[in-house]
């Protein structure tokens, strides 16, 4: 009897290491076959699955051979921000002047940026509404820029490679509004051949439409043709020439451009509010210059949600002028002024460096990962990825800001009902040839893992199948952990 119940005994704990066996034999099993997937024929697929706990590797395919890892640049640019700045670091914009008398400021009104990301049409009313509150109806100078806590350079490291006028290509700025995005849309009317209405956001006098839009039938198709120029002689003004059909009262968005000069959109949408809310300036246009060194007097400012918050858009939404503008704010904050893309990468990198990867040893240029901007083994970013999600002054906030597998963000139609579904939050990531997945997976039975997957020389058109197998590494990561 005695010998029975030791027999029973050794089989019962030894199930569990089998059944462990098992599912890691699986696992191996199900990415040795993903890396051949005929979906991704002639690409090379890297994996990198580490026990958060522990630190011991799960899954190691490839793991120290370079990629580039696009987008999931941004998570190493979040890990350094939340590290170097805090969670509670907001951006501002703050409204100076020398004097106020009565009802008047003497001399220029000063407006500086100090490079917040934020900042749209409703900041500054507050700003404009906050002058009019304390008694100020009129200046006696003009409207003064302030852009030098940023460099002047508009295009982030890679940026200036490529010709294109795509939101995803954005130009940086201290001083910015609406992202430096400007959003056209075309209302049609109310019957076929009415003009149809172009409706420019940011609203700013510095964007002018042009063209002409008509209504089509209700079944007829829209067609839509958009051209953006830079108006020199007309201090810079940006035009959008909008033409073609659009069916009837619908409203839709026909393109995204990028901001060329996004000092002067937000400094004109300051001069149309204050002309709205009635406050008359004694000099037309808006000049660039420095506040006064003597410390002038502040009369309104305008403050961002916490930095945890903001990331929370940068990359569920994989926002590449958020990570720009936040990589040249940390270089202001940290390294010097005026703020730099070449500072930011330094506190980066001090970073990085902190939690264990060699200088040299990798390649990192902007802080979006757009183009060719990064070379990093899987190794590296789960390295990066363990030490910053088990710090818990900031981890928390990390791991909120990752998209949820078939929930939101570039996850929310993926993943839907596969074992990854709200079982794994990660960053994702595409350019040509390129798609990059890496966060956390969890499960029911076993702690929570960190994972980097990479793929890297897709052929022409395989993005999208690119992504389904990195979708089905997740599951599989999911399926073991619930085992």
């Amino acid at each position: 009897m005695i010998r029975s119940a030791l027999i029973l005994t050794t089989l019962l704990l030894a199930w569990p290491a089998q059944a462990r066996d098992t599912g890691l034999a699986d696992l191996k099993t199900t990415l040795r076959e993903l890396s051949k997937d005929p979906r991704i024929q002639g690409a090379r697929l890297g994996i990198v699955a580490r026990d958060l706990d522990s630190g011991k590797d799960v899954i190691r395919m490839r793991p120290t051979e370079k990629f580039n890892v696009a987008s999931v640049t941004k998570l190493l640019t979040s890990a350094a921000a939340l590290s170097r700045l805090g969670p509670e670091f907001r951006f501002k914009t703050v409204m100076y002047a020398r004097k106020v008398e009565g009802d008047a400021v003497q001399g220029d009104l000063y407006v500086k940026g100090f490079g917040d990301p934020t900042l749209a049409e409703g900041g500054i009313w507050q700003m404009v509404q906050q002058l009019y509150d304390r008694g100020v109806r009129r200046v006696t100078g003009g409207l003064v820029i302030d852009e030098s806590h940023l460099d002047a350079l508009r295009d982030p490291p890679l940026f200036e490679t490529r010709d294109t006028d795509m939101y995803y290509r954005p130009t940086t700025g201290a001083l910015s509004v609406g992202r430096n995005i400007l959003r056209v849309m075309v209302r049609g009317g109310a019957r076929k051949g009415d003009p149809a209405m172009v409706l420019l956001e940011p609203r700013s006098s510095h964007f002018r439409a042009a063209g002409k839009v008509a209504t089509t039938s209700r079944g007829g198709r829209s067609r839509i043709r958009v051209k953006a120029a830079v108006l020199a002689d007309q201090g810079g003004v940006m035009q959008v020439s909008v033409k073609g059909k659009v069916r009837p009262r619908g409203l839709r968005q026909v393109a995204r451009l990028r901001v060329e000069d996004p000092g002067m959109a937000a400094g004109r949408a300051f001069l149309d509010a204050l002309a709205l809310r009635g406050i008359a300036l004694g000099r037309p246009g808006i000049k660039r210059a420095a506040i006064p060194k003597k410390k002038p007097q502040v009369l309104a400012w305008w403050r961002s949600a916490p930095l945890t918050e903001l990331l929370h858009t940068m990359n569920k939404k994989s926002d590449n002028f958020m990570a720009e503008q936040l990589l040249k704010v940390m270089g202001a904050e940290t390294v010097g002024l005026p703020g730099s893309s070449a500072g930011g990468l330094r506190a980066v990198k001090a970073y990085l460096a902190r939690v264990g990867l060699a200088p040299g040893s990798y390649e990192l240029k902007n802080g979006s990962g757009l183009y060719e901007a990064s070379s990093l083994s899987p190794v590296q970013v789960v390295t990066v990825l363990r030490y910053a999600l088990r710090d818990f002054k900031t981890g928390p906030d990390l791991a909120a800001s990752l998209a949820i597998g078939g929930v939101d963000g570039t996850l929310r139609r993926r993943q839907r009902e596969t074992a990854a579904e709200r079982y794994v939050r990660a960053k994702t990531g595409t350019l040509s040839g390129v798609v990059s997945l890496a966060g956390m997976s969890g499960g029911s039975a076993r702690r929570p893992m960190v994972f980097a997957a990479f793929i890297n020389d897709l052929p022409e058109g395989k993005v999208g199948k690119g992504r389904a197998v990195l979708d089905d590494v997740a599951a599989a990561l999911v399926t073991y952990l619930e085992r």
